[in-house]
């Protein structure tokens, strides 16, 4: 019925039906089963981890589940980690993707930016700087799917925090 007269909180219901029904999913893909190890224990409180070692198992697993954030290793075996955030994309244009590497490079950089990753992080790093960047790649996911108006991140970015 209020969505009916106030058609233009939709949005807002949308979201808060999202927020209370589920956790965001982020999907860890490291061939590295130490870094996985890791960013799981970072981020299992406010997400549902998923995992992938391989560049084909991390498309699989973006194909059923549809995680909101991607943590994604440049360097994996097989098909590599531009290729996997290219095809990440087409099955999710607003899945948000970090490229982690362990190469600081300004070429690899501005490929995965080119590409369509939300960020770019060098290994080792830090926790509280990669936390806060998952935190604002969740924020800009949740704009765009639920909102698609950027003015309206700034309200939600600490709702989402707490």
């Amino acid at each position: 019925m209020i969505l009916i007269v106030f058609p233009f909180l939709r949005p807002w219901y949308e979201f808060l039906k999202w927020r209370i029904m589920s956790r965001p999913s982020l999907l860890i893909v490291d061939d590295e089963a130490g870094v996985r190890e890791s960013l799981r224990m970072i981020f299992n409180r406010d997400f549902r981890i998923l995992e992938a070692a391989s560049s084909e198992v991390a498309i699989k697993k973006a194909q059923e589940e549809s995680p909101e954030v991607v943590l994604l290793d440049i360097r994996l075996p097989g098909v590599g980690g531009l290729d996997v955030l290219r095809r990440i994309k087409e099955l999710n244009p607003h899945c948000q993707v970090i490229i982690l590497t362990a190469l600081k490079t300004a070429h690899t950089a501005l490929a995965a930016k080119e590409t369509g990753a939300f960020d770019y992080i060098v290994k080792p790093f830090d926790v509280a700087d990669i936390s806060l960047r998952v935190h604002q790649a969740l924020s800009m996911f949740l704009s765009r799917r639920f909102f698609l108006r950027p003015s309206l991140i700034s309200s939600l970015s600490s709702f989402i925090q707490k």
